[in-house]
């Protein structure tokens, strides 16, 4: 703990605040997958948190594997949707510190949602292919 404030520069931790923490560790009680269903509060946000990671690993894997079935080259699609992927390592990592985590996770969900439902609208107009490929793209 020493170790940690000197290296965030702060002031050093009171002797009489680290005594015991070694001790009081030992006598919790052991944490288990029961404990997230236990609280009520706690109950909806854990099976909110399920449902969410369930919808957008299958909306993402569905967003890959359909981007072949585009019209166009399948592989200059497969490529287009794998390449949008690379500005959103950098947005993963300093949007969250400017706005929030939450403010950045409805944002994009709505943003996702909205182009995954128009491009799915835009399989009856072959007329309008390229704009479905983009609105695949800024959904992935």
């Amino acid at each position: 703990m020493q170790q940690r404030a000197r290296i965030n520069k702060c002031d050093p931790i009171p002797e009489e605040l680290l005594e015991g923490t070694v001790t009081e560790a030992k006598d919790t009680q052991q944490v288990t997958i029961k404990d997230l269903f236990k609280p009520n509060i706690i109950l909806p946000r854990s099976l909110n948190m399920f449902f969410q990671w369930f919808s957008v690993t299958m909306v993402y894997y569905g967003l890959l594997f359909a981007s072949t079935s585009l019209s166009g080259d399948p592989y200059l699609n497969f490529t287009l949707v794998l390449l949008a992927e690379l500005p959103s390592v950098p947005m993963y990592l300093y949007l969250p510190q400017i706005f929030g985590r939450r403010n950045c996770l409805i944002v994009t969900q709505i943003m996702c949602s909205i182009c995954c439902i128009s491009g799915g609208l835009l399989i009856e107009v072959p007329s309008l292919s390229t704009l479905q490929i983009i609105l695949v793209i800024v959904s992935s």
